[in-house]
């Protein structure tokens, strides 16, 4: 069942700049209007319906499986996601965690409260320097 999202800020325009995942959508896109009945309303994945949550799971073990890596749950890849953004964040010489915060729940869709609850151990460089 698709439901609408928690809250009017869930609905989010996430900008991407890879190159090679613009080319691979729009691949997608021209390969999915040729499809009959094709609707601009269908979903990037799956077309007129969704993936099913099994779909993804399977997938997500098979890929797992592939590259020999441990089983991962799937919400675990927003906060690798995470990880990443903070990883880069602070290799580029930044430690302004308000601004990181600020930035990123945007991204996520969490008020900046519940990523500093989450995230700020990550942070513990920074917790060091303070100490």
């Amino acid at each position: 069942m698709i439901l609408p999202p928690k809250t009017r800020s869930s609905y989010r325009t996430l900008p991407v700049k890879n190159k090679q995942l613009i080319s691979n959508l729009k691949l997608l896109k021209e390969r999915s209007q040729k499809l009959y009945g094709f609707s601009e309303d269908w979903f990037v994945f799956g077309n007129i319906y969704p993936l099913a949550d099994t779909t993804i799971q399977t997938r997500k073990n098979k890929n797992c499986k592939l590259v020999d890596v441990k089983r991962i749950r799937i919400d675990k890849f927003r906060h690798s996601h995470v990880s990443f953004l903070i990883n880069k964040y602070l290799k580029r010489k930044q430690n302004d965690t308000t601004k990181f915060f600020t930035m990123t729940s945007a991204r996520l869709g969490h008020t900046i409260k519940v990523m500093q609850d989450t995230y700020l151990h990550l942070f513990d460089d920074i917790q060091n320097e303070i100490v």
